[in-house]
């Protein structure tokens, strides 16, 4: 403290802002917008998937696939041009380099979208894997929040309805952030609208979740459809307890010795995914708990179930570890691997950019009446939605770029037709 009181006295010096330098390096250059991102990523960061997940995008993962990507854009994008301009005068600037970018561009397309169809895997290691605490009144709900959490973090009471707003806390599991929220208990026949309000906003979060966790009592059945927007509808429309129908859930799951599948996904690429507690076993000790008719029960297979008791601790353990298994199968990355979509402007700009290239492609394969003016338009559109996401835009890069192709095209060929007649 006593080095830089000296400094404070000294006019030209004075203590930087909160990110002055990373401002600066973003200026000058030194730093691109998702490693700026990254550093603010990895200073919050609370969990090793975070930290990985930051620092190999601090390590360009992120600005190097899309640069790439950028590159060879442009690229296609001078060609188109020289078509334009050189097209009719040039023998060696033909149709058939108008093909290679199209066909270049399709493949570029269809790599982008296969990153987002990620099953927001890096979105989810950011923010946390949201799991929903969904089930009757009075089955265990906040018991098991508290459980978790290992503290009173929701109010625990015999009587129906006590939880009426949602009730979120954050924790790892697996080494994976979780966000973790306790819902208000959802049944058709309550007439109080403060609770019915409660149920809809149970419904809101089961409808936002990457996972589902459906807590009943061991000693009564479960209903066969688990839907929460079902029980938050109207007294007088609400036939089930229980956002998404189980059949969904399977369909984008596929099972195997954790009950989950590599492909299975939830809440921003697909349905949540579904698992099943029975809590209170102590209480119950003769049967299944209610359930009839196999293994399966509310249409979630017996993989994905398990029998527990939040007062005596039993079979929590190995519930944990499954489920902390299951969320890591889901959403956590290999180690090195960048994913490239972490924030939802990522997601924004990279759909932006599908819908400008399969644009492109669908103008330059019009033959010879193709409008390759709207055609450049729509590959210059999808180069700046790049280019936002690393904050790397540059209007005249493109224009700076075609000379530089063209040398090279000299270079590789000698002197070109069009050369010829300029001189």
């Amino acid at each position: 403290s006593a080095t830089l009181e000296a400094l404070g006295r000294l006019s030209y010096h004075r203590l930087a802002e909160p990110g002055e330098f990373t401002r600066q390096a973003h200026a000058n250059g030194r730093m691109d917008l998702t490693e700026v991102e990254a550093l603010g990523d990895l200073i919050n960061a609370q969990t090793d998937a975070q930290r990985r997940q930051a620092l190999a995008a601090m390590g360009g993962g992120q600005r190097r696939s899309l640069e790439a990507w950028r590159g060879r854009m442009v690229r296609a994008l001078a060609h188109t041009e020289a078509l334009i301009d050189f097209g009719e005068d040039a023998d060696d600037v033909t149709e058939a380099a108008l093909s290679s970018a199209v066909g270049e561009m399709r493949e570029i397309r269809r790599e982008i979208e296969a990153e987002l169809e990620d099953g927001g895997r890096g979105e989810a290691v950011r923010d946390g894997v949201r799991v929903a605490i969904l089930g009757l009144p009075n089955a265990g709900k906040s018991s098991l929040l508290n459980l978790l959490a290992r503290r009173d973090a929701a109010i625990v009471s015999p009587i129906e309805g006590t939880t009426r707003d949602v009730v979120t806390v954050s924790l790892q599991l697996g080494g994976m952030p979780v966000v973790l929220s306790d819902t208000a208990g959802l049944r058709s026949d309550s007439e109080d609208p403060i609770e019915r309000l409660g149920m809809v906003r149970s419904a809101d979060e089961a409808a936002k979740a990457h996972v589902q966790l459906w807590v009943f009592d061991a000693s009564t059945p479960v209903p066969p459809v688990l839907d929460a927007s079902s029980a938050a509808a109207s007294p007088t429309t609400a036939t089930a307890v229980t956002a998404t129908s189980p059949a969904a859930a399977d369909s984008a799951a596929g099972e195997d010795a954790d009950g989950v599948g590599a492909e299975a996904t939830g809440g921003i690429a697909g349905a949540p995914l579904q698992l099943l507690l029975r809590n209170k076993v102590d209480l119950s000790r003769g049967g299944e708990g209610g359930a009839e008719g196999g293994d399966t029960a509310g249409g979630v297979p017996s993989e994905r179930q398990w029998r527990i008791s939040c007062t005596t601790g039993e079979g929590v353990a190995p519930f944990l570890d499954q489920l902390g298994g299951i969320v890591r199968r889901l959403y956590g990355s290999d180690e090195g691997e960048t994913p490239l979509v972490t924030r939802a402007r990522h997601r924004q700009h990279l759909e932006g950019c599908v819908a400008a290239l399969a644009q492109f492609e669908e103008l330059a394969s019009l033959g010879e009446a193709a409008p390759l003016d709207l055609a450049c338009e729509e590959l210059r559109t999808a180069s700046l939605e790049l280019g936002r996401i690393t904050g790397r835009v540059d209007v005249g890069g493109t224009r700076r770029h075609l000379p530089r192709l063209l040398h090279r095209q000299v270079a590789a060929d000698g002197i070109s037709n069009w050369e010829r007649r300029s001189l």
